[in-house]
């Protein structure tokens, strides 16, 4: 595989282990080290374990601390990097060739952190601080003092000072304990070292995760972030990585991007994100994930796949063709925006972390410590409105490498005009006069305009201007697709075996497909059985084989013919291995309709409709030209689940010198334009139903236009019963119907209805050239 990748030209990064949080071998560590175990002081009212620490509150009242154990391993000891690297990262040294190991650029390494992080579930209700059997010691070597664990929790005196010593000790035993040796490893061998951490996504969740991203990010060659779901996040987490990556490596930063962005991400969503990465300084996109087989595991796990199981994956190249162009001139930063990291320490109670949202922190207590992180966060969006070009550092690197040299503030290898100070920050006084002159606020870059926000500035309405589209009803024509696709909901029926009805209303007989997302050791249509060897092909014939059914997938295909007339077809299929949700389809010319109609969702992109679906015959179609489209609503008009495109066909006659088309509205994902046979590209809206421009320079005259429109990829895949639809977070848990952190604004426990909701796929309905 690393070769022809290098056959390709394809750079080839190594994901360190399988799983995370990186750092147990797959379970090895724990077993050859027992030791390296994971370890936290939780904090409870009683104890009947006599080695617990008793400290007492700001009354007088008796607490214990317990070291308590979790299920992965001590990122603070100094011996699990070393460790690490011979389970893992030697491994692929010593067992590739070396002409491939020599081709391998990078290492990935998955959201280590503290670790109470990953424990969460585990954690008491008056928290729990990181812990480490040399902690004692080190603290007395740094600190001069013995470690007392009491100010951490309790408002006692100096606990301020107490807090933000023990948190930064924490950064820095995990930063040179597991962070640095596994870069050093790497750059010994010409390799880059990449990773993002876990809480990276503003300096209150670092807190209790890291202490400081900052440590460990000047400890690897790349700094890298965890930036997945399809709404942009907050301006500072991706700000602070590259900042990082300027001021101490090469500048180049790596985001893990997309991820659980949903099957209903689009062309345009992913402009979009890309960009706002792009913007903040990210230099290389890791996009998760690209599935080698599409089987229900694969479906349900954090999707999407692409882009390969995209329906827009042909338009694929041009989404990164315009990123990679609109990023080509991004600014160097000028500004230097100091983080309140050690104030937030300084406030900051164990028994916030069990009250946060664990996911990304986007919920969290109203407390000290959150308030100062909510002021410096409205800082950063307010300096990013204003098109400001900053970076970003925590108060200790500012003390530690900041220097003013030559009419600038240097830090590290990066330099500065103006500094802007959160109020909370917590600097010494030396610093806070060498970088007065320096100072600058908020609002004095607000009223002035800013610099130049490469961020602020790119989309698709600055490449596609929406226009205001009028003229007449387009008399549209269309193409079938080559085949078109109904869900199955097969229902558990015991001893692996899952039961599907399939409903036809024909008017002749049809031979149509039976696709399943995984292989199959029996199925049954109308009590016919056939019975497969494990892992034994399923093929059609080749005639359909040149249509792609799956692709990427290793599941069962097979024929599936259907009465005419009204008819229910059942179909029981055991797959080979255990699976919770399977995924089928029935795949062949065909409409399908809704019995029941269907009707607006509360999301204006979406439709509703409470089923049952049913097959029923395409109508016939000229062999030169296609039939004509009544139906603008493609959705009702047989194609709810299509994965194919829909061609589109009609006559449009200009008058006048024109420089582009404007088609309204616009339900789709994307779509290729040909006009009077010339290639015009591929295009979509910034925002799903809004009209779209396609630049188009015509003269007077009578042209022939086709589009060929790209439906959603939820669509195909859902969840179709989500409540919140075609939602811009999906993991695992919102395909099964099982509520976790994504669904905590929602008022009720369940998350899935009766209803089906799908993507509005839709013709133009008028096309203008202007």
């Amino acid at each position: 595989m690393i070769l022809r990748a290098k056959e390709l030209g394809l750079a080839f990064w190594i994901y360190d282990e399988d799983g995370w949080p990186s750092g147990t071998a797959g379970g090895r560590m724990l077993a050859d080290h027992p030791e390296e175990i994971q370890r936290w002081l939780a904090l409870v009212p009683e104890t009947s374990d006599p080695g617990a620490w008793a400290i007492r509150d700001e009354s007088g009242r008796l607490w214990h601390l317990e070291e308590r154990a979790g299920p992965g391993v001590d990122y603070l000891s100094p011996t699990l990097g070393a460790r690490f690297l011979d389970l893992a990262y030697r491994c692929y040294e010593e067992g590739l060739a070396p002409e491939a190991f020599a081709y391998v650029e990078a290492f990935f390494d998955d959201e280590p952190e503290f670790g109470i992080a990953h424990a969460y579930d585990l954690l008491p209700e008056g928290g729990a601080i990181p812990w480490t059997p040399s902690l004692p010691a080190d603290h007395l070597a740094r600190h001069g003092v013995p470690f007392d664990p009491a100010p951490i929790f309790f408002d006692l005196p100096e606990a301020g000072r107490a807090r933000w010593h023990f948190w930064e000790l924490l950064s820095d035993l995990f930063a040179e304990r597991f962070i640095r040796p596994l870069d050093e490893w790497c750059a010994a061998r010409g390799k880059i070292f990449t990773a993002h951490l876990k809480g990276e996504e503003h300096p209150y969740f670092q807190v209790p995760t890291t202490g400081s991203s900052e440590r460990a990010f000047q400890a690897m060659t790349m700094p890298g972030i965890d930036a997945l779901e399809r709404d942009t996040g907050n301006d500072y987490y991706p700000r602070q990585a590259s900042s990082a990556a300027r001021q101490f490596s090469t500048g180049r930063t790596m985001a893990e991007a997309f991820g659980g962005a949903g099957w209903g991400a689009s062309p345009a969503d992913l402009e979009r994100y890309l960009l706002w990465l792009g913007g903040h300084g990210v230099t290389d996109f890791v996009l998760h994930l690209s599935q080698l087989r599409l089987d229900s595991a694969a479906l349900h796990d954090w999707p999407p796949s692409h882009p390969l199981h995209m329906t827009w994956a042909d338009s694929y190249g041009t989404v990164l063709d315009r990123v990679r162009k609109a990023l080509s001139g991004r600014p160097v930063a000028d500004t230097l925006v100091v983080s309140p990291h050690r104030a937030i320490m300084a406030a900051y109670r164990p028994w916030e972390l069990p009250r946060t949202n664990v996911h990304n922190a986007t919920t969290y207590p109203d407390t000290p410590a959150g308030r100062i992180n909510r002021a410096f966060l409205s800082l950063i969006e307010r300096l990013h409105a204003a098109g400001v070009t900053y970076d970003a550092v925590d108060e200790r690197t500012l003390e530690e490498f900041g220097r003013v040299e030559d009419g600038t503030l240097r830090v590290a290898q990066a330099h500065y005009a103006s500094v802007v100070l959160s109020p909370s920050a917590a600097i010494a006084p030396a610093t806070r006069e060498a970088i007065t002159p320096f100072l600058a606020s908020a609002q004095s870059f607000a009223e002035s305009g800013g610099a130049h926000n490469i961020a602020g500035s790119l989309g698709e309405k600055a490449i596609h201007p929406e226009p205001d589209a009028a003229g007449p009803l387009v008399p549209w024509r269309i193409s079938p697709p080559r085949a078109n696709d109904l869900v199955l909901e097969p229902e558990p029926v015991g001893g692996g075996a899952f039961r599907a009805v399939i409903r036809s209303d024909l008017a002749a007989p049809a031979d149509l497909l039976l696709v399943f997302a995984d292989p199959l050791r029996a199925l049954s249509i109308g009590g016919t059985v056939t019975r497969w060897t494990a892992r034994t092909p399923i093929t059609c014939g080749a005639k359909e084989a040149d249509a792609p059914i799956l692709r990427g997938a290793e599941g069962a295909v097979a024929r599936l013919r259907l009465g005419a007339g009204g008819r229910e077809a059942v179909v029981r299929f055991v797959p080979e291995t255990r699976i919770e949700r399977p995924f089928a389809w029935v795949r062949g010319s065909m409409l399908v309709r809704s019995d029941t109609g269907y009707r607006g969702a509360p999301d204006a992109t979406e439709v509703l409709t409470d089923g049952p679906f049913i097959i029923t015959d395409v109508p016939p179609v000229s062999a030169e030209a296609g039939s004509t489209w009544q139906e603008v609503d493609l959705v009702a008009g047989g194609y709810p689940f299509t994965r194919e495109p829909i061609t589109l066909h009609t006559e449009i006659q200009v008058t006048g010198h024109t420089k582009i088309l404007a088609l309204s509205p616009f339900h789709a994902d994307a779509v290729h334009v040909r006009i009077a046979g010339a290639d015009h590209g591929w295009h979509w809206p910034a925002v799903r139903g809004q009209n779209l421009a396609v630049p188009a320079e015509l003269t007077p005259g009578s042209y022939a236009l086709r589009l060929d429109l790209v439906p959603s990829s939820y669509n195909v895949y859902g969840p179709h019963h989500y409540v919140l639809g075609d939602a811009p977070a999906i993991s695992p848990a919102q395909v099964k119907g099982e509520r976790n952190f994504i669904d905590e604004a929602l008022p009720h426990l369940g998350t899935h209805e009766a209803s089906w909701h799908l993507k509005r796929f839709s013709a133009p309905s008028r096309v203008e050239p202007r």
